[in-house]
This record gives C-alpha cells, sequence and structure tokens, in this order.
C-alpha cells in the first residue's frame, strides 16, 4: 500500500495547514514550506527515535509553517479525527513529513509556488 493511501488522511491535514497559510499570506514560496516541513521532520524524527532534538530556531514565513504543521502533527498524535483515522505515531508523521518533502521538491520545479499552486486545487477556497 502507497504511503498517499495509507496515510491520506494525515496528508490531507497537514497540507491543509500549509495551504490555509498560503492563502493568508500569498508571498509563501515553496523553499519556506520545505524549510518548515524539515525542521518539524528532525523533531519528529528523533521523537520517534526516543531522541530529544535542541530546537535551533528558523525565522520568518518558514517558522509558521512549521509551528502550524507542528500544532497539527501534535493533534495526529494525541488523537483521532472524527473516528476517520487513529492517532499517528511519531513514525509515521516523520514519514508523512518525509513524502511532504518529496512533493515540493517535486513541483517546485513549475515555479517558485509550484507545490502549493498544486496542492492549491484539491483543497478550494
Amino acid at each position: 500500500m502507497s504511503i498517499e493511501t495509507e496515510y491520506e488522511e494525515i496528508l490531507q491535514n497537514i497540507e491543509l495547514e500549509i495551504i490555509t497559510y498560503y492563502r493568508e499570506e500569498p508571498e509563501l514560496i515553496d523553499l519556506e514550506v520545505l524549510t518548515g516541513l524539515e525542521w518539524v521532520t528532525r523533531i519528529y524524527g528523533a521523537e520517534a527515535q526516543g531522541k530529544t532534538l535542541s530546537n535551533r530556531p528558523i525565522r520568518g514565513l518558514s517558522a509558521e509553517v512549521a509551528n502550524r504543521v507542528k500544532e497539527k502533527c501534535d493533534l495526529l498524535k494525541e488523537l483521532s479525527i472524527d473516528g476517520m483515522i487513529s492517532s499517528a505515531t511519531a513514525a509515521e508523521i516523520t514519514e508523512c513529513l518525509k513524502r511532504l518533502q518529496s512533493s515540493v521538491k517535486l513541483w517546485n520545479k513549475q515555479g517558485r509556488q509550484g507545490y502549493l499552486n498544486y496542492i492549491g486545487q484539491f483543497f478550494p477556497d
């Protein structure tokens, strides 16, 4: 089973946070999304391995992306959403975050906001 199928709800919830912020801050670019995702991935990756990670700060729009994504991931880890998905483990969240990073890199080839424009079509205003 592909990660997109197995963790569809988790991926969609994280992407919804990203696209919501993009609509609030239209100057957001894919690179800032990627930086935010990488920051959260490091935190959850360390947690999945039973380690703690000193959070080196990130700034600007990347920091807001990271904060929003981390809050959503924390929520996904703690509870199920409408009984549709069970709570996610740190390892599952890390896997999803890595998949989203790959998607950002792929769609960024379409321009500075290629990923954001791509996912925007799946989340109507």
